[in-house]
């Protein structure tokens, strides 16, 4: 999903964000398989597997993350699978805000890449924990809260949809801001009045035929004012 021609070269602000949001998802990355087993053994499960599994995910995002084309592809796709596991080794666990809030926060960071690909794909996989139980647990990956069973997981992944409806429009929006900002060239202020060169004429007893003023601008361009009188009349210009 390419938003316009031009984008795999974005303006300098947005590669900046999408730099950061990289360097921010591998560091989570490499620590969640510390985090989830540290869950994993705090909820009675078998911690060795799920860090096996945290690591393996890891890796695959870091390896795919240098390829040019499908690199946030993969980081994105990292994440969400990092937060799905999360979710399971989590419950019973972490505090029911916590869980509730990870997903969305997951796609955040994913939308920080401003990739539409990356969006839609985390966005696919976090519904997916929304909507399927896992493990073969009769209750949605997240918690429930004070909503009947069939309306949570509707509620939790329509909440996730219109959040990423947000993030691509914002997404959008701030790669056009970016790129007219670049456009906008300052120049540097000058004096508040105009250098003058010279506007005296040197002193004659016979009236002069003609005047020349001549000026420089702040922004450096020279101003030439010539006066002369044409036929009786006075006759002004200015070059």
């Amino acid at each position: 999903m390419h938003p316009s021609p031009e984008f795999d070269h974005p303006p300098a602000a947005v590669q900046t964000l999408r730099d950061a949001a990289r360097t921010s998802i591998l560091w989570l990355l490499w620590l969640a398989p510390a985090v989830l087993g540290g869950l994993a053994a705090r909820g009675g499960m078998g911690w060795e597997l799920v860090t096996l599994m945290g690591i393996g995910v890891a890796i695959a995002a870091t390896a795919g993350s240098r390829r040019r084309g499908r690199g946030r592809l993969m980081l994105g796709l990292g994440l969400a699978v990092a937060a799905e596991l999360l979710l399971g080794a989590g419950r019973g666990s972490l505090p029911e805000a916590v869980m509730i809030a990870l997903p969305f926060l997951a796609l955040v960071l994913v939308g920080a890449l401003g990739d539409g690909r990356a969006l839609l794909a985390a966005l696919a996989v976090l519904m997916l924990a929304c909507l399927l139980p896992l493990a073969g647990s009769r209750y949605p990956a997240l918690p429930p809260v004070q909503l009947p069973p069939v309306q949570l997981p509707l509620a939790q992944a329509g909440g996730l949809a219109l959040e990423a409806v947000l993030l691509l429009v914002g997404m959008r929006l701030w790669r056009r801001a970016a790129r007219q900002r670049e456009r906008v060239t300052v120049l540097p202020g000058g004096t508040a009045s105009s250098t003058r060169v010279f506007s005296q004429p040197a002193p004659s007893p016979v009236p002069p035929a003609f005047l020349v003023q001549a000026e420089r601008a702040p922004d450096g361009t020279l101003r030439v004012a010539l006066a002369g009188r044409d036929a009786g009349r006075l006759r002004v210009t200015v070059t």
